[in-house]
C-alpha cells in the first residue's frame, strides 16, 4: 500500500494546470481528472489501441480487462474512459470505491457520532462527493470543530488537519478535510493526489511512452 500526505488539492492543480489537454474529447459535465496515456505500438496494449482506433475508437473488453489490471497495480481506483486520434488511452480517475472505504474507516473512530456519504453542490463545476462527520457532543473533537470558522477545501487550516489526522490515520489514500457551516467535518479523497502519483508511476513502464495529467472543468 501506498504512503500518502495530506496535502492542499489546490496546489497539485496549479501544477498541472499549465499541461496539455487532449483536443479531441467529448463534451462534460463536472470536474474530471483524467491520464492521457501514449503506449508503445511494439507492446500488445498499444497494438490493441491502434487496432481499435482503425475500427473506430471503440474500447474493447482486452483494453477494459488491462486497465482494470493495471488499477489495481497501482493500487489506484480508475477506468478506461476512451481513445484519442493520437493512439492515446485516456485513463479516468474513480474514488467512488474509496469513498465507501473511507466512511467506513472514519466510522470506526470513538468520537464519531455520525458519519455518512453526501454529495457536493452541483451548483459547483468542482463539486466533489464527501463523507460527513459529526462528533459526539461534549468530546474534544466536537469541541475543537465548534472553535473553528467554516473552511473550504481550497483553503487548509492546520487545525482541520490536526483535527482530521486520527480520524484517517491508516486509511492508505489522500484525504482533504474542511469544516461546513452546519458544523459537520467534510472529507473528500484527494483525486488531484491521486493523479498526480498515477503520472509519476506509469512513465516506469516498460510499456509506456509518457502520461500526462489532463484536468478538465466542464459546466452542466
Amino acid at each position: 500500500m501506498f504512503n500518502w500526505v495530506v496535502i492542499s488539492g489546490t496546489a497539485l492543480a496549479m501544477a498541472v494546470c499549465g499541461c496539455s489537454m487532449a483536443n479531441d474529447e467529448p463534451q462534460q459535465s463536472g470536474f474530471v481528472a483524467e491520464v492521457i496515456v501514449k503506449f508503445s505500438s511494439d507492446e500488445r496494449i498499444g497494438e490493441v489501441i491502434g487496432d481499435s482506433l482503425s475500427k473506430g475508437g471503440e474500447l474493447n473488453s482486452e483494453i477494459n480487462r488491462f486497465a482494470a489490471a493495471l488499477s489495481k497495480e497501482t493500487g489506484i481506483p480508475f477506468e478506461a474512459a476512451r481513445i484519442t486520434s493520437g493512439r492515446e488511452l485516456i485513463l479516468e480517475v474513480r474514488p467512488d470505491e474509496l469513498l465507501t472505504a473511507l466512511e467506513e474507516h472514519v466510522s470506526q473512530a470513538p468520537d464519531v457520532a455520525e458519519c455518512h456519504r453526501s454529495s457536493g453542490d452541483r451548483s459547483s463545476p468542482r463539486a466533489r462527493e464527501e463523507v460527513l462527520v459529526s462528533f459526539l457532543d461534549g468530546s474534544q473533537s466536537f469541541a475543537a470543530l465548534e472553535r473553528m470558522s467554516p473552511t473550504a477545501s481550497r483553503q487548509p487550516d492546520p487545525a482541520l488537519t490536526e483535527l482530521a489526522e486520527p480520524l484517517i490515520r491508516g486509511f492508505d489514500y489522500p484525504v482533504i478535510s474542511r469544516r461546513l457551516p452546519s458544523g459537520e467535518l467534510a472529507l473528500s479523497i484527494d483525486v488531484n493526489a491521486l493523479t498526480i502519483s498515477l503520472v509519476e508511476m506509469l512513465p516506469g513502464r516498460d510499456d509506456v511512452e509518457y502520461a500526462q495529467p489532463n484536468f478538465i472543468v466542464r459546466y452542466d
